[in-house]
């Protein structure tokens, strides 16, 4: 059971994971504090949702209820505040603070991965395996500039929301291979 909030999301899934080809799988607009769900699941994932939820530990605590005795769950939240790089690159910093704005903007957590161990604590949880992987590089095949140009083409509806940041000149086609030609 896969759930958000946002009812384009929930419509994407479906139409890439169709009910009839896909029987085992379902897809619904919830919100992870007001699920129906008690103690019916082995496993519970969150990918980069408790950094958009106004009380994380709240929601954690909620998802954790819908385990059974046993059951495993799996947070994978980010921690962009660790994003640096070492050379002067303008357009590099320019997406990366565009991001930003925009994530803080609609109120995302964008340092909650090194909070993420407390966070599970607070909720309740216990024995906790939390662990930090960063992608750090820069060379030709670097996953950063795929990242940060797919993050830049999810936040730019928020900036061009905003209206007061000028992201004209960006071009999300080609913004991938201007970061790592600059690099």
């Amino acid at each position: 059971v896969g759930i958000d909030t946002i009812p384009e999301a929930v419509t994407a899934s479906q139409m890439r994971f169709p009910r009839e080809q896909y029987p085992n799988m379902q897809f619904r607009l919830l919100d992870a504090n007001r699920l129906p769900f008690r103690r019916e699941f082995d496993a519970v994932v969150g990918r980069f949702m408790l950094m958009y939820a106004p009380e994380p530990v709240e929601t954690a605590a909620k998802l954790a209820e819908c385990l059974r005795p046993g059951g495993v769950i799996t947070f994978i939240e980010p921690d962009y505040t660790c994003v640096r790089q070492r050379e002067h690159l303008p357009l590099y910093r320019r997406v990366q603070n565009l991001i930003d704005i925009a994530l803080q903007r609609i109120g995302a957590d964008t340092g909650i991965g090194l909070n993420l161990y407390l966070i599970l604590r607070m909720a309740g949880l216990s024995d906790l395996e939390v662990r930090c992987n960063v992608a750090a590089g820069g060379g030709p095949n670097f996953a950063g500039y795929s990242l940060a140009a797919s993050l830049l083409a999810l936040c730019m509806p928020t900036l061009e929301q905003i209206g007061t940041v000028d992201v004209a000149d960006l071009n999300l086609e080609t913004i991938e291979a201007c970061l790592r030609a600059e690099v």
